[in-house]
């Protein structure tokens, strides 16, 4: 439901708080959308659009609240809560830089033991064993049995 007094999602015109009505195409007061000269400016997600255009997120928002109600009932408030835990669970845009920087730091668990000299070790070991010769060993031929 879009209030067509303030072009804001959640109330009708009658129940309005406003006292000018705002012009649904570039958000300013004094003016109809109909003779509004101004580019377009979304009052609802401050978008280079204008607050009836259905590419605006907020339409998709209030779309997807209308849905929830309607598959599972409850009061505006209990599908805008639910719709907003979903939203928030989705991906937003991020940069290359944001999803390439670490935030976390690694886990240490207190029971784990320290592996890092006995990799080290075993590295060194490994090493070592592709260089050494075995008796009854020929690397021209194989294994002399």
């Amino acid at each position: 439901m879009r209030c067509y007094k303030c072009h804001k999602f959640g109330h009708g015109r009658e129940k309005c708080r406003r006292q000018d009505p705002i012009c649904g195409k570039c958000g300013k007061v004094g003016h109809a959308a109909d003779s509004c000269k101004n580019d377009p400016h979304c009052v609802n997600c401050r978008g280079d659009h204008a607050a009836s255009d259905r590419i605006c997120p907020k339409y998709a928002e209030e779309q997807a609240i209308l849905r929830y109600r309607a598959y599972n009932g409850g009061t505006f408030q209990q599908a805008r809560a639910a719709v907003a835990l979903e939203v928030a669970k989705e991906v937003r845009p991020r940069t290359y830089a944001q999803v390439t920087k670490t935030t976390r730091a690694p886990v240490a668990s207190a029971n784990a033991p320290d592996l890092s000299s006995k990799v080290q070790h075993d590295i060194r070991d490994r090493e070592g064993v592709s260089r050494r010769t075995f008796p009854g060993f020929d690397h021209a031929q194989g294994w002399s049995w």
